[in-house]
């Protein structure tokens, strides 16, 4: 929902026609609430910006020691960016927007002119550690519980109606038949069920949105309702 509309007044005032005009520019704040699917995208875009920016970091602070040519961002968004994804190692990284893993490497190239300053350093690798603690403040500020599951548990593989592991699945494969049941599954809806359930929440594996039969991945923006409406994933109460 909207927040407080704020009013930020210029220094500079025009003069138009002898008429003094003041000029103003309004800002709105808007506070987002994503549903399950979105903030397990959400959460996969993180952790890729998280992995870009720590191999570009990598990158030169390993030029800087061997004393060879400091990479520059339009090497780097080649080589860890649209190169990685060719490699079954960072293949993963197609899955997200390639806008936010472009801004990991202007982020660095931030953190690289702040550590000039005296007494700043050059910039740090970024953690799991950053991401969770960031995660937990805002679970308090919100009252929300935070939980936390394994980083290898398989919720892209796993059938969230009768459990049954049937193995990964191409990338582009955004909807999926389990072999054990035959229940047709959004993917995101179906991982977001099954890291609730590995978080011992109680989830309706009914709600996870089982279609009827296969329908086209839609191309939209990660994060966008897809039907124009908020998707519940059967975590009531959190």
């Amino acid at each position: 929902m909207p927040g407080r509309d704020r009013v930020v007044h210029r220094p500079d005032a025009l003069s138009v026609a002898g008429i003094t005009v003041i000029v103003m520019q309004l800002r709105y704040s808007f506070r987002l609430y994503p549903n399950g699917p979105q903030r397990a995208a959400l959460a996969r875009a993180f952790g890729c910006v998280r992995v870009v920016y720590n191999d570009a970091l990598r990158a030169r602070e390993t030029a800087r020691a061997a004393g060879e040519v400091f990479p520059k961002t339009g090497d780097l968004s080649k080589l860890l960016i649209t190169e990685a994804k060719k490699t079954e190692e960072r293949a993963w990284l197609a899955e997200v927007s390639a806008v936010v893993l472009q801004q990991s490497l202007r982020d660095l190239d931030a953190a690289y002119r702040k550590g000039k300053r005296p007494r700043m350093g050059a910039p740090r690798l970024k953690s799991r550690k950053d991401y969770r603690q960031a995660a937990r403040d805002k679970a308090a500020k919100f009252s929300r519980r935070f939980v936390r599951i394994g980083r290898f548990e398989p919720t892209s593989q796993v059938c969230s109606v009768c459990g049954v592991k049937d193995g990964p699945k191409p990338l582009h494969v955004r909807i999926w038949e389990c072999e054990g049941c035959g229940a047709v599954l959004d993917r995101d809806v179906n991982a977001a069920v099954d890291v609730a359930k590995a978080a011992g929440l109680a989830v309706s594996a009914c709600r996870a949105q089982v279609r009827p039969g296969p329908i086209p991945a839609q191309r939209v923006e990660a994060g966008t309702p897809r039907d124009g409406q908020p998707t519940v994933v059967g975590i009531p109460g959190t």
